[in-house]
């Protein structure tokens, strides 16, 4: 309930409040960043670091707090936020989809859920991609076309090797028989 209360609160004030008060928005941001690591820790994620579509759901989990920490550090920066906010977008969103259309992929087709280490590569692409356009602008103004490009490219090799590997798995029909 905490964890699902302070996103929304932090989605709303950014939102409807063009230009929240610095303070209270860092601490509820903090706040949330704290709920959701505690949340993360809970599940003990470094349990299932051989297991891809496991550890690449944690991963993508991951970002949200620290797409959290990342807007208390840079509240009332706009351009920093809007940088920052990609942790989220790509991290959080963009790794968890990659992630679970390939569980999904491979369980509603009758396939083992297991992949081949270019695809645990893919995950990885996502999250180092939300990473370096969160981060590059920070660092030095001066990088921000390349937390555009970079960042971009990572992204399309990461879904070109999803659908590498999915494309024949979604084309033909189901390994163990069944319909569907």
């Amino acid at each position: 309930c905490l964890a699902i209360g302070s996103t929304v609160l932090i989605g709303l004030a950014m939102a409807l409040w063009p230009d929240p008060p610095v303070a209270p928005l860092a601490l509820l941001c903090v706040a949330g960043g704290t709920i959701h690591t505690v949340r993360l820790a809970r599940w003990q994620g470094w349990k299932t670091r051989g297991v891809p579509l496991l550890w690449s759901m944690h991963l993508s989990y991951l970002c949200l707090p620290l797409a959290m920490f990342a807007l208390a550090m840079t509240a009332g920066d706009a351009a920093a936020s809007r940088s920052v906010i990609h942790l989220l977008a790509i991290g959080t969103i963009g790794g968890m989809i990659l992630a679970m259309m390939s569980r999904v992929s491979l369980g509603h087709t009758g396939r083992p859920l297991d992949v081949p280490a270019y695809v645990a590569a893919a995950f990885a692409l996502v999250f180092a991609a939300a990473i370096l356009r969160a981060a590059l602008p920070l660092l030095d103004v001066a990088l921000t076309v390349w937390a555009w490009r970079l960042p971009a490219v990572m992204w399309m090799v990461a879904f070109t090797l999803f659908l590498l590997r999915y494309a024949p798995v979604l084309l033909q029909p189901r390994v163990d028989g069944k319909p569907g």
